[in-house]
């Protein structure tokens, strides 16, 4: 789906895509960060991220928001979670321009009032 709407120059989102393997798979279940990295850039083909929006908080201030159904993820220890949150933000670090860290702390409002910075700002540079 991802790659015939690139190629017809539509503008795609995604819940979870490359970083978020990255971050499950080689932090958070402590796998061969690089060989992660490996096989998800082979089974992309060649597709990657022009922009990831990192929501970050504190595991404490989220799990009291996990509205979900306990799911495979959602059910792992606290010391899984806090690897994940290392590995986005070992991410975050690496590629600054790409992976734009937000601070999802505050209120749905200020949280929304970020994205919207990000990406208007984002998507003006593109436009130059």
């Amino acid at each position: 789906m991802i790659a015939p709407a690139l190629a017809a120059g539509a503008t795609v989102l995604c819940d979870r895509f490359a970083d978020s393997t990255l971050a499950y798979q080689g932090y958070g279940r402590e796998a061969d960060v690089a060989r992660v990295r490996r096989w998800d850039e082979e089974s992309r083909d060649g597709i990657a991220p022009d922009l990831t929006l990192l929501l970050d908080c504190p595991l404490a201030i989220a799990v009291t928001r996990r509205r979900c159904v306990a799911d495979r993820y959602q059910s792992l220890d606290d010391a899984f979670h806090e690897r994940v949150r290392a590995g986005f933000l070992a991410l975050a670090a690496a590629e600054p321009m790409r992976v734009r860290r937000i601070d999802a702390s505050g209120d749905i409002a200020a949280v929304r009032d970020a994205i919207a910075r990000v990406v208007d700002g984002w998507l003006a540079e593109r436009s130059r």
